[in-house]
């Protein structure tokens, strides 16, 4: 399952989709999920969109608005949100941050 979402990190994957997928029910999922992993299904799905992000803000490749895009965000707008909650700085300030060091 874990593999499949990494698979999947940038497109939209919602609850129902992975639990259609593996033929298991939401509440199922959800227990035996945070037993083993120790977040939410969705959590660490997210997660794992947070360090693709970082992966690509550090290959310096894209802006923010490309990045955003590629991950299936609705907008910058939601990306930049989602960012700043999971990592506590802003895109900018990661990115800042990622340049000084190879600095």
């Amino acid at each position: 399952m874990i593999a499949y979402m990494r698979e999947e990190v940038c497109s939209n994957l919602t609850l129902e989709a992975i639990c259609m997928r593996f033929n298991i029910g939401q509440t199922l999922l959800g227990a035996l999920f945070r037993k083993k992993i120790g977040m939410s299904v969705m959590r660490y799905y997210k997660s794992l969109k947070i360090e693709k992000a970082k992966l690509l803000i550090r290959e310096g490749r894209h802006n923010f608005t490309e990045i955003a895009e590629e991950l299936g965000y609705s907008s910058i707008h939601t990306f930049s949100r989602h960012f700043r909650q999971a990592t506590h700085t802003t895109l900018s300030e990661y990115a800042r941050t990622v340049k000084a060091r190879i600095r």
